[in-house]
C-alpha cells in the first residue's frame, strides 16, 4: 500500500492534541457536525488519541480508527482493545486500497498533505459508492502563522478552494460551512500576530466554557467565516442508473406507462410479468396472512443497501433540522431502526411495526428494543396512530408486499410531521409481479405501483423520485420516494 507523505513534527502534534483534549466542549461540537452522516461503519483517517472516535463510536455499528504514527497508533490500540465495537488500524492516507465503509472522517488531515486532491481520492477509494467524505480543514490563509508550519499545515482552505479541490477529485458537495467564528479572530491575533501555541491552562478552559453558545448562535446564524470549514462530500453512486435512460423514466420495463398491465419486465435473461391483481379484497387477506407467518432468515439482520440509503437520506433531512423521531411501517425485526439509532445517537426515539410477530419477537431480543419501540401490527393497526406523531416515516421494502398502498399511504403521510422516505421495488408497472429470477419463483405476493403518483393524488409533495440500482439483479431496482405530507 502506498502512502501521501504527511507534513510536521510529530512530537509537537503529539503535545498539542494532549493539551487539546481540555476542549471538550468544542469536540463535541464537531463530533455533532459530523454524526448524521458517519452510517453504520465509518471509518476515520488520522484519529490521533482517539478522542473523537469514542464520540463516534457511540452511534455507529462498528467504527475503525486509524493511524499512522506508531506513538498514537499504539495508545489507540491500547484505549479500545477491549471495545469490540472499534476496530483499530495503522493507515496513511492509502491511494491503492479499496474498502466498503458508509464514510471516511478526516478532521484536521488533509491541511497535511502536499496533494490534497490525491489524498481525496484515497479516501474516496475506502467507502461504498454513495459514500461520504467528511472533513474538518483550517480555513482562511490571512490566519496560516509560524506555528501552522510547524505542525506541517500546507495551507489553510477558502470556499472557493476546498470546492475545487473536491471537484478535481470527482466528489460531489453535500454540505460546507464555516466554524467557530471567534476562534479564526483568536487564531489570528494569537498564533499570527502574538506568536502563541494552543495549550493546556485556564485561558483554553475559558475558551472552552464559551462554546455551547458560539455553537447556537451559530446554528441559527451561520457565519461567513471562521476558524476551520466543514465539509460533507458524497463520492459518485456507481451502481445508480441515470436518470432518463432510453426507455425514459420508466426505466425498468419496456414501453408502457405506470398504469400499464401485463407488462413483461427483463434484465439479462431474468423475466418478470406484472398482472393485474384480481379479487383483491381476498389478495389483500392472503397477503396479510402470508407475511404473518413467513420464518425469520439471517440477512433479516444484516446491514443492507437499502439501510444505508435510508440513513443517508435521514442525513440531508435531518441537515435542514434534527430528526427527533423516525416511525417504521414494516420493519420486519427493527433491522433499520437499529441502524438509524446508531447512526443518531441514542436521544433519537425509534419506533416500527410488523405483521409478522416472531419477527417482533426476535427484533426485542437481537438489538434491544421494548415493547413501546417495536410492535406488532399491519395496515389497520394504523388508524389509532396520531397526526404528526413522527418526524419521518418510513418504508423499506415493504408496499412492494401489499396489493393495496394507497390506504396505508394515507395513513402514513398522515402520522409523518416532515417527511415520508419509501424505498420500494419497482418495476415501471402496477400489480402483481411473478416470474422466475435465478430458477426461482418470485415470492408469491410482491407487487408494483407508481408510490410517487400515488403520493400526489393524495395531497403529498413529492421531493425526490428516483430509480436506485441497489444490486445487479431484476429483484434489486427500486424507487426511492421521499416527500412532505400535505
Amino acid at each position: 500500500m502506498r502512502s501521501l507523505p504527511v507534513a510536521g513534527d510529530q512530537r509537537v502534534q503529539g503535545e498539542i492534541l494532549e493539551d487539546l483534549r481540555q476542549a471538550t466542549r468544542y469536540r463535541r461540537w464537531l463530533a455533532s457536525l459530523a454524526r448524521p452522516w458517519l452510517g453504520a461503519n465509518p471509518i476515520e483517517i488520522g484519529s490521533g488519541l482517539g478522542d473523537y472516535a469514542a464520540e463516534w463510536a457511540r452511534s455507529v455499528a462498528l467504527f475503525t480508527a486509524s493511524e499512522a504514527d506508531p506513538q498514537r497508533l499504539a495508545s489507540l490500540q491500547e484505549r479500545f482493545n477491549a471495545d469490540p465495537s472499534v476496530e483499530v488500524r495503522e493507515l496513511a492516507a492509502p491511494l491503492d486500497e479499496d474498502a466498503a465503509h458508509s464514510s471516511v472522517v478526516a478532521y484536521n488531515v488533509l491541511e497535511h498533505i502536499a496533494d490534497d486532491v490525491a489524498a481525496l481520492r484515497g479516501f474516496a477509494r475506502l467507502v461504498v459508492p454513495g459514500g461520504r467524505v467528511i472533513l474538518v480543514v483550517p480555513a482562511f490563509e490571512l490566519a496560516m502563522s509560524r506555528f501552522d508550519r510547524e505542525i506541517g499545515h500546507f495551507r489553510r482552505y477558502r470556499r472557493p478552494s476546498l470546492i475545487a479541490t473536491l471537484d478535481a477529485a470527482d466528489l460531489r458537495l453535500l454540505r460546507l460551512h464555516y466554524v467557530n467564528a471567534p476562534g479564526l479572530l483568536a487564531w489570528v491575533l494569537g498564533m499570527r500576530l502574538l506568536g502563541l501555541r494552543p495549550k493546556a491552562g485556564p485561558l483554553l478552559a475559558a475558551w472552552d466554557a464559551l462554546m455551547p453558545a458560539v455553537r447556537t448562535a451559530e446554528h441559527w446564524c451561520p457565519p461567513p467565516f471562521g476558524q476551520s470549514l466543514f465539509v460533507v462530500a458524497e463520492t459518485p453512486a456507481g451502481d445508480r442508473p441515470p436518470r432518463g435512460d432510453a426507455r425514459g423514466d420508466s426505466w425498468a420495463h419496456e414501453g408502457g406507462g405506470a398504469d400499464h398491465f401485463g407488462t413483461e419486465v427483463s434484465v439479462g435473461n431474468e423475466v418478470l410479468r406484472v398482472t393485474p391483481i384480481e379479487g383483491l379484497d381476498l389478495e389483500v387477506s392472503s397477503a396479510r396472512e402470508f407475511w404473518r407467518s413467513q420464518r425469520l432468515q439471517p440477512y433479516y439482520r444484516e446491514h443492507q443497501p437499502q439501510t444505508q440509503l435510508l440513513i443517508d437520506r435521514l442525513a440531508q433531512i435531518g441537515a435542514e433540522a434534527p430528526i427527533t423521531s423516525v416511525f417504521e411501517f414494516g420493519c420486519n425485526v427493527g433491522r433499520n431502526l437499529h441502524y438509524i439509532r446508531g447512526a443518531f445517537g441514542p436521544s433519537i426515539e425509534v419506533c416500527g411495526m410488523d405483521v409478522n410477530p416472531d419477527a417482533v419477537a426476535a427484533g426485542r431480543r437481537y438489538f434491544g428494543f421494548t415493547p413501546d419501540q417495536l410492535c406488532v401490527g399491519d395496515d389497520e393497526s394504523l388508524t389509532p396512530l396520531a397526526r404528526n406523531r413522527f418526524d419521518v416515516v418510513v418504508t423499506v421494502s415493504v408496499l412492494d408486499h401489499l396489493p393495496e398502498v394507497t390506504k396505508v399511504l394515507d395513513h402514513l403521510l398522515r402520522v409523518a410531521r416532515r417527511r415520508l422516505v419509501c424505498i420500494e421495488l419497482d418495476l415501471g408497472a402496477s400489480g402483481k409481479v411473478t416470474g422466475r429470477v435465478a430458477g426461482q419463483e418470485v415470492v408469491g405476493y410482491s407487487y408494483s405501483f407508481p408510490y410517487a403518483d400515488i403520493i400526489r393524488r393524495l395531497g403529498g409533495r413529492v421531493e425526490i423520485d428516483e430509480p436506485v440500482r441497489l444490486g445487479p439483479g431484476i429483484l434489486s431496482r427500486y424507487r426511492l420516494v421521499v416527500a412532505a405530507p400535505p
